[in-house]
């Protein structure tokens, strides 16, 4: 088989493969595959992929953590910003409005998404545990 299309099938299996396929990691097509899955295979990829715009979105997407291995321009794009909160674990959330600048943690439209995004996971948790103690 063709070691590219290996590389490919193994990282649509688990995006987390990326790091033993380091020859494809300016590959856009396998990292856009690794990060749709897993997010935080971002971490492995090029510095190249790291400052591409859609392969970082699909990365927030899949795991709002993965912002933080992204080119550091994202961290100062709102709307990346506000993506990541949205898509971030509870316990991540904090994390992510400490790294930001003072002006984005500041800035209403990101303080309603760190707040909206916790709420919803506690909600979640809520639910979760309700549903554990039937």
């Amino acid at each position: 088989m063709d070691p590219r299309i290996n590389a490919l099938n193994m990282v649509k299996e688990n995006g987390a493969n990326l790091q033993m396929c380091l020859q494809y990691v300016d590959d856009e097509e396998i990292v856009m595959a690794a990060v749709s899955n897993f997010g935080l295979a971002l971490n492995f990829a090029s510095d190249r992929l790291k400052n591409n715009t859609e392969i970082v979105m699909a990365a927030v997407k899949q795991n709002g953590k993965a912002i933080k291995y992204a080119n550091e321009r994202f961290i100062h794009n709102k709307q990346m910003v506000v993506l990541a909160l949205q898509h971030c674990n509870l316990f991540s959330i904090n994390e992510l409005m400490d790294s930001l600048d003072e002006d984005l943690k500041d800035d209403p439209e990101v303080e309603y998404a760190s707040k909206e995004s916790y709420d919803r996971q506690l909600r979640e948790l809520e639910e979760a545990n309700k549903i554990s103690r039937k």
